[in-house]
């Protein structure tokens, strides 16, 4: 049943919840907030019809006019509090099924350690003009993450992603079994054309693209960017290499998340080395970075070939 609120406030509700006559507010502190939601969910289960209301939680005040929720930071008994939001990863929170009418809904994202809301078509991160979206190195603003499913970034930096044919936007798993991000296991080892990775066929998430060899360029200038290969990343297994901007001291980790072979899409090389595209073609094939403990540089590759994706900012 569909409940209904309003300005009105409702002596019924206050007094389930307060045990007072008193029509205009509910009084809670930390030791009767669990007697609260237990009595509001009570409340909202056995009312049959609309529920009108107002709430002030944290103080013995009157709700304002224009609340319907209110919350105060510091408690009467002199302890102080915040409100929580969810707390999500980004594969959580992209299961979430939301349309437009989901439109104001906010959560933590525990991956990229900033608030995010609902705009009614996309998430929209607190942190956009914060930078903590992205590590900037040598100029350049790259995401923390690897792509993994089209449109979403991985969880952790260290997490492989998924693995993309060149100007192709179906990803493919970077462990065994072979799927791919629709669910079939059908490897093309042919090369896609194009003269660019076309926008349309982009794995990034909105605002974000595929870079272009130039801007992979400027991680391999050892005179801006200092390299070091570490293994057990952060205690998660992974082996690969942090950047560190040598004038700011900002530091990007790329995993070594291996390949997948161009001719069947076997999986090669996890842990020991290190493929990302570009967008930029070479001919019939298209530049890439790559590394392994010891090397680490740029150079054309075979377009059928899943690589790993680290996007940049639009």
């Amino acid at each position: 049943m569909k409940k209904n609120f309003s300005n009105q406030k409702t002596p019924i509700l206050q007094n389930k919840i307060t045990k007072n006559p008193s029509p205009l507010t509910s009084y809670l502190t930390p030791h009767t907030s669990n007697l609260f939601f237990s009595l509001l969910l009570s409340a909202f289960c056995l009312l049959p019809s609309a529920l009108f209301g107002q709430v002030t939680i944290g103080k013995n005040a009157e709700p304002q006019p224009y609340s319907v929720l209110e919350l105060y930071g510091q408690y009467e008994t002199g302890s102080y509090g915040g409100l929580r939001l969810p707390q999500l990863t980004n594969s959580q929170r992209n299961a979430i099924i939301l349309g437009p009418e989901a439109s104001g809904l906010m959560i933590y994202n525990l991956s990229t350690d900033c608030i995010e809301f609902w705009n009614s078509a996309k998430w929209i991160s607190f942190c956009e003009n914060g930078g903590t979206d992205y590590v900037e190195i040598n100029g350049v603003k790259w995401a923390k993450f690897n792509v993994n499913e089209p449109g979403y970034f991985a969880d952790h930096p260290y997490d492989a992603g998924m693995f993309y044919q060149w100007n192709r936007r179906m990803g493919w798993s970077s462990t065994n079994p072979m799927i791919n991000s629709s669910g079939g296991d059908t490897w093309d080892n042919t090369g896609a054309a194009g003269t660019t990775w076309e926008t349309a066929n982009d794995p990034c998430p909105t605002g974000w693209r595929v870079p272009n060899s130039a801007e992979l360029n400027t991680l391999t200038e050892t005179a801006l960017v200092s390299r070091l290969w570490v293994t057990n990343y952060l205690s998660s297994g992974v082996n690969g290499y942090i950047l560190t901007d040598i004038n700011t001291g900002s530091t990007l980790f790329l995993p070594a998340a291996g390949q997948r072979y161009y001719f069947n899409g076997s999986l090669f090389y996890v842990g020991e080395l290190g493929y990302y595209w570009s967008s930029t073609p070479n001919s019939t094939n298209a530049y890439r970075l790559y590394f392994d403990n010891g090397n680490f540089g740029a150079s054309n590759y075979d377009r059928a070939y899943g690589l790993s994706v680290r996007c940049v900012k639009q």
